[in-house]
């Protein structure tokens, strides 16, 4: 859904806070998703999935990737009428789309979200000011959501 609505619990952002700060005490990027119903250019966020994924060390940097066993289950591990909206992810340092993350279409429908979250997630307001907030657009690629635009479509509740 382009231009979409979010609504997302407080307590489900937390959760998925505490999990990306725990895989940064070790050193490493973390990776969710959050699932839930859409109503009228709306979508309520519900549940968040934590898939398998293992952590990447390279001279050059540290990443995340998705098994592919993992890939595969994401439609079975949807409930009735759920759908996956964002993709939320860790960054050592500075929240920006990487040219690894622009390539790593694990959600890749029109409207797909995904929020990079700084400093493997050490003292990082739930508010997401702080992220770096994409749109996907078929053919066009990720375009950064602004704190205007993210203050007018995601609400924590």
């Amino acid at each position: 859904m382009l231009n979409a609505r979010y609504v997302l619990p407080q307590a489900l952002v937390a959760r998925s806070w505490r999990f990306l700060a725990d895989r940064g005490s070790h050193g490493h990027e973390g990776m969710l998703l959050w699932a839930g119903r859409a109503t009228r250019g709306a979508a309520t966020i519900s549940r968040l999935v934590i898939p398998a994924q293992t952590a990447i060390r390279t001279a050059a940097g540290v990443c995340v990737a998705m098994e592919m066993e993992a890939q595969r289950a994401m439609p079975q591990s949807l409930r009735a009428g759920e759908e996956y909206f964002i993709r939320v992810h860790s960054h050592p340092c500075k929240a920006f789309h990487s040219d690894a993350d622009d390539a790593n279409l694990v959600l890749s429908h029109n409207g797909a979200i995904s929020i990079v979250v700084p400093n493997f997630c050490h003292n990082v307001p739930t508010d997401l000011t702080a992220c770096a907030v994409f749109e996907y657009r078929i053919g066009h690629g990720w375009r950064e959501l602004d704190l205007k635009e993210r203050g007018a479509r995601f609400t924590i509740v």
